[in-house]
């Protein structure tokens, strides 16, 4: 590339900067709020929106596939510990976890997004993707219970 292509790519990448984006992005505290009502899964969903909208699809898939994956994990860990001990032992780290990453991996982002006159998403939309992630996924354990004990 020469200098004359890198000094224009580079001046229209500092315009795009200086645009006032026309998306609004979910905060920290919105995916916090969807992972806390709605599993890792809603939050996940959030940051993999963001992703979308700033046009990075293959990091929104991984944003999914990183919350099913801690689903999982979750689940397992549930498993293998004694019935007496407290959901928030491992409620509390998954949250603390998935607010650290959205910190960590879009924050920056969403401080050039604020930068450029950006909007942000209400938590209060963030909370109703949350019921809706709750209500789908209390529907599939229904539907796996009758499915594994059809006595029910």
């Amino acid at each position: 590339m020469t200098m004359p292509e890198l000094v224009s790519k580079t001046a229209e990448q500092q315009s795009f900067v200086n645009q006032k984006p026309n998306y609004k992005l979910y905060t920290v505290k919105g995916v916090a709020i969807a992972t806390l009502f709605g599993t890792p899964l809603a939050g996940g969903y959030l940051m993999a929106r963001n992703y979308k909208l700033l046009g990075n699809k293959s990091y929104a898939r991984r944003a999914v596939f990183y919350s099913v994956l801690t689903i999982i994990a979750s689940l397992l860990i549930g498993m293998l510990l004694p019935e007496q001990t407290p959901s928030v032992v491992v409620s509390v780290p998954v949250l603390i976890a998935m607010v650290q990453a959205m910190k960590y991996l879009q924050g920056p982002s969403l401080a050039v997004h604020q930068q450029n006159g950006g909007e942000f998403a209400s938590c209060w939309k963030a909370f109703g993707i949350s019921l809706l992630f709750m209500v789908a996924i209390l529907a599939l354990s229904v539907v796996g219970v009758m499915i594994l004990d059809p006595e029910i």
